[in-house]
């Protein structure tokens, strides 16, 4: 039994192509020995793998990262994606399953090349919205990418008639609660202002103090006075 890779054909990317878009691709290891891996592109300028390389342990999955670089312009609908992937897994010995994966590799490639396995993958540009061919299971079973859209984006069921009509009066009533409450405001700020007004006059009154036509009198008076008896004495 080899190891399984997923998508085994196809990797597909959905418009629009303007921006980073990202793949998953999974590699499983059913076996009890550890497997390597390493994933190439013909269009390494343009992909960006992580891990690109590293190691699956006995029975386990590994996911690789697959992110297509944004274009500066959006392809042609017709433009046919010509880029291909080789994931290349190999079994490791126990005399090398100490060694870095780069080591590894370099080992492996020179003294027991026969025993990579390679797996070709296509990469495929999809048109925006399109389901792909399947998606997994539903409430347990295997339904279409469409099927699966649908029920996770279905709307949920409208709130009935009485519902709404409850909701619109009591907001009706709110309101009106609201418009007594500040027509009772606007009352209670009119009798403060209406006692505020004679205690303000009082104040100004108090502080203007007298006249000035009755200081300038008073002023004169003094004055006269005062000259009257420093003349009869002299």
């Amino acid at each position: 039994m080899s190891v399984q890779i997923e998508p085994e054909k196809f990797l597909t990317f959905q418009r629009p192509l303007i921006r980073t878009v990202e793949e998953i691709l999974t590699i499983k290891n059913p076996h009890s020995t550890p497997v390597a891996f390493k994933v190439k592109t013909t269009a390494p300028k343009q992909y960006c793998v992580r891990p690109n390389s590293g190691i699956v342990d006995p029975e386990s999955t590994r996911e690789v990262l697959v992110m297509l670089q944004a274009f500066k312009e959006e392809p042609e609908s017709d433009y046919r994606c010509k880029d291909k992937f080789l994931v290349q897994t190999v079994m490791v010995p126990a005399d090398k399953q100490l060694l870095a994966v780069n080591d590894l590799w370099s080992q492996m490639e020179a003294t027991d090349a026969a025993s990579i396995k390679q797996h070709k993958l296509k990469c495929e540009f999809l048109p925006a919205n399109t389901p792909e061919v399947e998606e997994p299971s539903v409430n347990g079973v295997h339904a279409t990418t469409e099927q699966y859209i649908r029920q996770r984006s279905s709307p949920a069921p409208a709130a009935s008639e009485s519902t709404l009509q409850n909701d619109y009066d009591s907001t009706q009533n709110e309101v009106l609660q609201m418009k007594e409450k500040l027509q009772e405001y606007e009352r209670e700020l009119s009798n403060i202002r209406s006692l505020k007004e004679p205690s303000d006059q009082l104040v100004q009154s108090q502080q203007q103090g007298y006249p000035i036509q009755v200081l300038v009198m008073v002023a004169i008076a003094v004055f006269a006075m005062s000259y009257a008896i420093f003349g009869a004495k002299q």
